[in-house]
């Protein structure tokens, strides 16, 4: 028997492997790995009393997206599980909306935790 719950516990039925949080990986931390670039490269602009009503001080920054209309766009800031929808999203990459910041868009890397954190439902962590 124990033979039979080793070879069940290794199989990878159900997994996906082009999703970088299957398995083992920890889940994308909106405090520890987003704030920090949300603080970085967007409150000169999306401080208190933010451009298009977006505040993303670490007070606010996740209530203000997730789930919240977008004031200067159409559509929602965020939809949990839809980054690909997600008017917050499209402007980090450029999708005809205007790429945010400003300044230039997020390198790959940071861009990628964006759409993971998204996609695996915008938690509150």
């Amino acid at each position: 028997l124990a033979g039979l719950f080793a070879w069940a516990g290794c199989s990878d039925e159900g997994s996906d492997p082009t999703d970088p949080n299957d398995g083992n990986a920890d889940p994308v931390s909106f405090a520890q790995d987003l704030q920090p670039v949300l603080d970085a490269g967007c409150l000169g602009c999306h401080g208190e009393g933010g451009n298009g009503g977006l505040d993303l001080r670490a007070v606010n920054a996740r209530a203000n997206l997730v789930g919240v209309d977008a004031q200067s766009s159409s559509g929602t800031r965020v939809i949990a599980g839809n980054a690909a929808e997600s008017v917050f999203y499209r402007r980090l990459i450029g999708d005809g909306l205007g790429v945010m910041p400003p300044a230039g868009a997020l390198d790959s890397t940071t861009l990628n935790l964006f759409r993971d954190w998204i996609n695996d439902g915008a938690e509150d962590n």
